[in-house]
């Protein structure tokens, strides 16, 4: 910014996008009182990008998602504000190879208090229409409704082809709802149930905050090209009871959605419980929860650890997914240890964060067989044989073993476990043709031990 008067520049809302021939990246620049939009495209060398200013009229202009398509045009969802302090403005915009509007479909305030914001947008299955998620919040939270969330279809000239409401009656989404393409021409949406419905009554703290739903968990829906509800559920809370989450007042923030390449569902997101810890949760196509993992750095739990009192929004916040090719996983975000500096103008307290799994969702090797912090005893060597095996298989251990109580384990590559055994005196077949053919993991537990994984070949 060539202002010499101007000492600081933040940024807020960001979006990012992949391009046939390069990556474009679209960033609120905040200074003074008003924000406005640069998109910057990078080729594929990513020097010396080209610089766009993208801004509705004159107004704060924010875009928080965009995509290309066939035609190497650009589809955003962002808002605007009329006034520095005054109600969001949303749209949905087409632009050309050169980030310049073709179209813009705007969604104004929806009352004095009311305003929608975008959440997110991708392309439908045959790329010939736009799915938009709009969330419909109230200023002041004194309306019976705090949130709700809209799907929305536009075809390519930005006319509405259909408005889809999937909030419930009994809860109301508190949370950014996400929606992905999924693989049989259907669409999935998740979303977090923070505040009830109708709303209870008001937080003891502020009149004006909506009492929180303390069982808050997460729903799961599929819908169709037409807009039709295939089929809508809750999930149940106890796949969060883990790893000492064993408190009721938990809350799930969504950061990110994403279909896996084995065609699951796989979100990235945050658990709110005491202080805030980064998570994966991987989903099948019908809602059934696969595995589970909160994920929080020993040194950063060290940290938290120390502090006298923690504030309920101290932690990592997570905001995007990113899979990796041939599996593994990125996530990214921002983390505080002071709730009340999420300040994007305090440097002090503004910190980013890059974590990366397998494909398990571990930080740590074989998480998904056993408790990460259970000792693994490397100096046992055992064999099984023969491998492939086809409805059993023998084990080999050393003599010192062989009269030790332990326990054979089988689980299948999501982290199941389908067969244990004990292991008694010289017992060491191992039937296994009750299980389908494929590809398994074993090891034996010794008490707070066990052998290193070994992988296990069943043929038929």
């Amino acid at each position: 910014v060539n202002d010499t008067t101007i000492s600081t520049i933040t940024t807020d809302n960001y979006a990012i996008a992949k391009a046939t021939d390069g990556l474009a990246v679209s960033i609120s620049t905040f200074w003074g009182k008003y924000d406005h939009n640069f998109m910057y495209f990078f080729s594929k060398s990513l020097n010396n990008p080209e610089i766009y200013n993208i801004n509705i009229d004159t107004f704060n202009t924010r875009f928080v998602g965009f995509y290309q398509t066939s035609e190497k045009t650009w589809m955003g969802t962002g808002f605007y504000q009329k006034e520095v302090a005054g109600l969001f403005s949303s749209f949905v915009t087409k632009l050309d190879s050169n980030f310049k509007p073709i179209w813009r479909k705007d969604y104004s305030p929806c009352g004095s208090d009311c305003h929608y914001r975008p959440v997110r947008i991708i392309p439908s299955h045959n790329k010939q229409a736009t799915l938009a998620v709009f969330r419909r919040e109230w200023a002041f939270r004194g309306s019976p409704e705090a949130f709700d969330h809209y799907i929305k279809k536009l075809d390519t000239t930005g006319k509405e082809l259909w408005t889809l409401d999937l909030n419930t009656n009994d809860s109301i989404s508190g949370m950014e709802m996400q929606i992905v393409a999924g693989p049989n021409n259907t669409y999935f949406a998740v979303w977090s149930d923070m505040l009830y419905r109708p709303r209870k009554a008001p937080y003891p703290t502020s009149p004006y905050l909506a009492e929180p739903n303390r069982k808050n968990t997460i729903w799961m829906a599929e819908f169709t090209e037409t807009g039709k509800v295939l089929w809508k559920k809750k999930l149940d809370r106890k796949y969060m009871m883990k790893d000492g989450m064993n408190r009721d007042s938990a809350y799930f923030f969504i950061g990110d959605m994403q279909l896996t390449e084995d065609g699951n569902i796989l979100l990235a997101g945050d658990v709110w419980n005491v202080y805030r810890v980064p998570y994966l949760l991987k989903l099948d196509t019908k809602g059934n929860v696969l595995w589970f993992r909160r994920i929080l750095p020993e040194k950063r739990f060290d940290e938290y650890a120390t502090l006298d009192s923690i504030d309920g929004g101290s932690g990592h916040k997570v905001y995007s997914l990113t899979q990796l090719q041939g599996g593994g996983f990125i996530l990214t975000g921002e983390y505080n240890l002071n709730a009340d500096s999420w300040n994007l103008t305090d440097t002090t307290q503004q910190r980013g964060f890059i974590i990366k799994t397998d494909e398990y969702g571990c930080l740590e090797k074989d998480c998904q067989l056993v408790g990460i912090k259970e000792q693994v005893k490397n100096n046992i060597s055992w064999q099984i044989y023969p491998n492939p095996a086809n409805s059993a298989f023998s084990l080999s251990l050393p003599e010192d073993f062989i009269q030790k109580k332990g326990e054979l384990q089988i689980f299948n590559i999501s982290g199941q476990l389908l067969h244990r055994e004990y292991l008694m005196g010289n017992q060491q077949t191992i039937s296994i043709g009750h299980l389908p053919a494929g590809v398994y993991f074993t090891h034996i537990q010794f008490g707070n031990q066990r052998t290193q994984t070994k992988k296990l070949i069943l043929i038929k």
